[in-house]
């Protein structure tokens, strides 16, 4: 990064070097937790000497660590989100990245959970770092967390739902070290987007983060699913990755440990794709996500919102009446207020409307990593919504003296749409 120098903290678990420059501090790769392979995370509490928080962290194998992505038919999250970044792999990959103001006290933090299917992505694509953020007095934390069979196998012998372990890991690291960076560990807002925002959804129906977390926004994942949508019964998918043991040549869970995380990987790619599809997810596990709270809101989710959807989604509908669903079940219940959008800016360079995902820019500061021609009212949005984004965190509300007029559930019926020309 040009203009940034060396800059060394001390936190709870020992010193640290990252960067900073023009204002601002970054800190990237932190391990915020250790795990074997199908084991639950170890949180880490302290490490030897100075970590090196200056370049960023491996991130979970997958697809592009083997395969040129490049070369696939739909290359559009890859020109969008990869194209000219550089990336490493290994199963060593729970670590995390923080983009604060220098010298900050007691400032709101927003931990954002990747989307990527539950199988691939990454906490330093182009629209998670170099974050506007800071110039709002707010910091964002981003985090690398297990993914396909390595995050979600729940075949004999394993329990599934380790990608969800690992965030909760992750959240407790942050509460335990952000004070450090300048950030209040009081004020923790959780955001997520796509299977980063269901991810979330579970983990708050189930009632996983009310200690650690005040606030949460969810984009295009948010809400109360139809039964069967995603989650499924432990038992119901164990047999999909009992037959993926049996296509990498193990025999049970503790020959699988022993394979190359590449062979195991393309035995997880190779098998069964409508079956990887449904199956490569959070399960009912009777622990972490009970049959009671997977599917409503009326036992968890006491945790104010920002929930939405891009006009051109996934399952648009599907999402559209999710976010409503829940909106209504919590202020019934709890007397909880959501605030809900409608992301409908024209993309360029055609003019299409936005696909799933092509909010992240907006939400997160980071338009001016776009790969696309940015235009005047692009940027101008861009700045609303992040802005917007960071006052949520820091008191509830997403109204700024710029920027008012959005008014929660059930007062604002209709979601609030957010539109430039």
């Amino acid at each position: 990064m040009k203009d940034y120098k060396e800059l060394t903290l001390n936190t709870p678990c020992g010193e640290i070097r990252g960067l900073s420059g023009r204002g601002e501090v970054a800190f990237r790769g932190i391990r915020y937790a250790t795990a074997d392979r199908f084991e639950k995370p170890q949180l880490v509490t302290e490490w030897e000497g100075c970590f090196d928080a200056t370049e960023f962290g491996d991130c979970c194998p997958q697809f592009r660590a083997y395969h040129d992505e490049g070369a696939l038919k739909n290359t559009l999250y890859y020109d969008e989100f990869r194209r000219g970044m550089n990336f490493t792999y290994s199963e060593d990959c729970l670590n995390l990245n923080v983009y604060a103001p220098e010298g900050g006290k007691a400032l709101p933090v927003i931990i954002f959970v990747h989307g990527g299917n539950f199988a691939k992505g990454s906490s330093s694509e182009w629209p998670f770092f170099s974050t506007d953020f800071p110039k709002h007095d707010a910091i964002l934390v981003t985090i690398n967390y297990r993914l396909n069979i390595f995050g979600f196998y729940a075949g004999e012998g394993a329990q599934g739902n380790l990608g969800l372990y690992d965030i909760l890991t992750a959240v407790a690291w942050v509460k335990n070290n952000v004070a450090a960076f300048g950030g209040d560990a009081e004020n923790i807002t959780v955001a997520g987007q796509s299977a980063g925002a269901m991810s979330l959804q579970q983990l708050i129906l189930s009632n996983k983060l009310d200690v650690a977390v005040k606030r949460a926004a969810l984009f295009s994942g948010g809400g109360i699913l139809p039964a069967g949508f995603m989650l499924r019964k432990r038992d119901a998918v164990k047999k999909y990755w009992n037959s993926v043991a049996a296509a990498a040549g193990a025999k049970d869970i503790a020959a699988l440990k022993t394979l190359p995380a590449e062979s195991l990987f393309e035995a997880w790619r190779t098998s069964n794709p409508v079956q990887q599809l449904l199956c490569t997810a959070p399960v009912i596990d009777g622990t972490l996500i009970s049959a009671k709270t997977s599917e409503t809101a009326k036992t968890g989710g006491k945790i104010p919102c920002i929930t939405g959807t891009v006009s051109a989604d996934i399952v648009p509908k599907v999402l559209h009446n999710a976010m409503f669903k829940y909106a209504k079940t919590q202020y019934k219940h709890f007397n909880v207020q959501n605030y809900l959008y409608g992301f409908t800016q024209p993309q360029t360079p055609d003019n299409a409307k936005p696909w799933h995902s092509a909010d992240l820019f907006y939400w997160l500061g980071t338009i001016k990593n776009c790969r696309r021609e940015v235009t005047k009212g692009d940027t101008y949005l861009a700045a609303e919504m992040c802005a917007r984004l960071a006052e949520f965190a820091r008191c509830g509300n997403p109204n700024t003296s710029a920027h008012g007029g959005w008014k929660p559930y059930p007062e604002g019926k209709l979601p609030h749409e957010f539109f430039r020309k």
